[in-house]
């Protein structure tokens, strides 16, 4: 058989917030970029320390994920402790990181986009 198990359908304590983490991820992101842009346009950021400016886009992205991460961490916990197991990502993780390379990234040609999706 697959894969496939009934807990990909179970909801932990806290997917609500999880869900709304996720979204202030998805809004936040474009959000500072946009700011680190218009604070570079208007001289407030010189434009070599820009590269470091955008070091906070990849900041907000791992402390929301990692925020995340720590919220789905109890409910993961008792899902094994009741005897569910574990499955694998890594071939979903290959193929998204061969997908994303090569028809995301490359589908717009402007630093901004591939900070955003990088």
């Amino acid at each position: 058989m697959s894969n496939f198990s009934p807990a990909w359908f179970l909801r932990g304590p806290s997917w609500q917030r999880e869900l709304a983490l996720t979204v202030a991820l998805l809004l936040g992101a474009p959000v500072i970029a946009l700011l680190m842009v218009g604070a570079g346009n208007a001289g407030v950021i010189p434009e070599v320390g820009m590269k470091y400016a955008f070091l906070t886009v990849i900041l907000w992205k791992l402390a929301v994920g990692y925020w995340i991460y720590f919220q789905q961490q109890t409910g993961f916990d008792l899902y094994q402790y009741f005897g569910g197991k574990p499955q694998n990502g890594l071939p979903i993780v290959v193929l998204s990181a061969l997908f994303l390379k090569r028809y995301v990234i490359a589908a717009v040609d402007h630093p901004l986009w591939r900070t955003m999706v990088s």
